[in-house]
């Protein structure tokens, strides 16, 4: 979580968690990041077997981490810049190479006889949707800088 001035963050590299907690903290942090939150003030948060409260971090009622270790709060004025995953959402290959199939798609009417109407149709709408699935097939995942310091 984030706001104007500070940056709350999950860090599930304590050698002492053990990874299927990680896991669990993970999700949890997915779904209902106020409760990490909340945690850090006076409330605790249980899912399956890993409770998290100001007194720490629990697995089965043993405890794997100070709440410190597993939630840091970073001012802003400490950030520089964030890297994580980043989604590139379709390139222009991507595009012309499915425009072109759906181009090569529907010329087979028109070549085959089938009425100017019809066939100017068919290429048109063949060529677009190729476009667009080819934009959207190529879309793909990366890393990236999410955030930089002005």
């Amino acid at each position: 979580m984030a706001d104007d001035s500070v940056l709350i963050v999950l860090n599930l590299t304590a050698p002492t968690l053990p990874a299927t907690s990680a896991r669990v903290l993970r999700d949890m942090a997915a779904s209902h990041p106020e409760y990490v939150v909340a945690a850090q003030k006076a409330g605790a948060f249980r899912q399956e077997n890993v409770r998290v409260g100001r007194d720490g971090v629990f697995v089965s009622d043993r405890k794997v981490a100070d709440l410190n270790q597993v939630v840091e709060t970073i001012a802003r004025n400490d950030v520089s810049e964030i890297w994580g995953p980043v989604v590139a959402r379709g390139s222009v290959v991507g595009t012309v190479v499915g425009g072109w199939l759906g181009f090569v798609v529907g010329v087979v009417p028109g070549l085959g006889g089938a009425p100017d109407g019809v066939a100017w149709l068919l290429l048109m709408s063949s060529t677009a949707v190729g476009g667009y699935l080819g934009f959207h097939w190529s879309s793909h995942e990366t890393e990236g800088i999410v955030y930089r310091a002005p």
